[in-house]
């Protein structure tokens, strides 16, 4: 059974299993909440850099009680939400993306 990795709880979503292979889940399923703060800065950053192979230049991220932000500069819109989608995959904390698209 596959799971997404998040610090809280899931309230439905795709979901694999021995019964309903790519079936939607509808249940709430507690996922591990052991990840810390500087974990998951680390991870968010990490997967960003490697998922969009450096298209976000001066890339930081913060995450605090309130949230995640992102911020930095690119050359694209398109690479800005690819940034703000990799961070979503890894938390489910409010999102502030203040990532800056800068022509070229």
């Amino acid at each position: 059974m596959a799971r997404r990795i998040s610090t809280s709880v899931v309230r439905g979503g795709w979901q694999l299993s021995d019964d309903n292979p790519g079936g939607f889940y509808e249940g709430a399923t507690v996922i591990a909440s052991h990840v810390t703060t500087s974990d998951l800065c680390q991870a968010i950053r990490d997967r960003i850099v490697q998922r969009l192979n450096r298209r976000v230049r001066d890339l930081e991220v913060e995450v605090t009680t309130q949230g995640v932000v992102l911020s930095g500069i690119c050359t694209s819109f398109h690479a800005k939400q690819l940034a703000q989608h990799e961070a979503r995959e890894l938390s489910d904390r409010p999102l502030e993306n203040r990532i800056q698209v800068a022509a070229s």
